[in-house]
Order: structure tokens, then sequence, then C-alpha cells
């Protein structure tokens, strides 16, 4: 893995996959923090206007949750029916994975495994440790982003 410093690269992911069960939809916060509750704190850095509260005026984490609805179930137990193909799901700078929900969902309920994570610092929002990353700083640079890339 890659170093940062001092420590392995952390990156925020979430997997989507074909279930078996069915049970409560997520919601939109669930993806803030991959899973956890998310803090006041979380939600208002969420809200910002460099984060996801800029995709339109007065977004509010609370109006997508109401307003947005999600088909997948977190900790499903996946569907053992057969072997399913793995997709890596990249998000454009300057989104986040959970911007592109609608997809992943609607990809893992046609048999495919989904994995997404956050660019932090490319990513519009990510948390990680407990930490908000938004665009900014080295990590949003051109050249830091082409050294980070796979080869």
């Amino acid at each position: 893995s890659r170093q940062e410093d001092g420590a392995p690269r952390q990156l925020q992911t979430e997997v989507w996959y074909p279930a078996a069960a069915t049970g409560k939809p997520s919601t939109f916060s669930d993806f803030l923090c991959g899973g956890e509750t998310p803090s006041p704190e979380i939600i208002k850095a969420a809200e910002q206007p460099d984060a996801i509260g800029g995709y339109a005026d007065g977004l509010t984490i609370d109006k997508i949750d109401k307003k947005w609805p999600c088909v997948s179930i977190r900790d499903a137990e996946i569907s053992t029916e057969e072997r399913w193909p793995v997709v890596a799901f990249s998000h454009g700078s300057g989104a986040y994975r959970a911007s592109y929900a609608f997809w992943t969902e609607h990809l893992a309920s046609h048999g495919y495994v989904v994995c997404a994570c956050d660019h932090p610092g490319s990513a519009r929002f990510t948390v990680i440790d407990g930490k908000v990353i938004t665009p900014g700083g080295e990590r949003s640079k051109r050249a830091r982003m082409e050294s980070d890339r796979v080869a």
C-alpha cells in the first residue's frame, strides 16, 4: 500500500452487491461515514458550499435523505446463488462515491459487485478516521493526482 504521512494511505470505500435479504434501505447520510451515524459536525461540513451542499442552493443532508430514495441495504447478506463479476467504480475529480449511488445500486441489482472509493483531496467530500477531507491542498494538484495513480 502507498504511504502517506508515514502510515498506509486510507480510502473511504463502499461496496454494493447482489443481496439475498430485504430490509430497511440506506439513506444518503449512511454514506457520509461508511455506515456510522454522522456527527452534527460531519453533517455541517457536508453541507458546506465546497462539499455536498455545493451541488445545489439550499441543499441539506436531511433534504437528500428525504427526497433521494436509496434501494441498497447496508450490511445485507450477499446472495450466494452464483459468482458475481466485480466492477471498480471511480468517480470523477471533484465528485464523491455516493454521488453515483443510483448507478452503483443499479449495477448491483443486475448482478455486479461494485467497489467505489473516494479520492481524498479531489473528492468533493470524504471522511477518514472521523476527519473531513474536501478538495484542496497538495492532494488536489494535478502532479500529485498523476503520481498517485496506480501504474
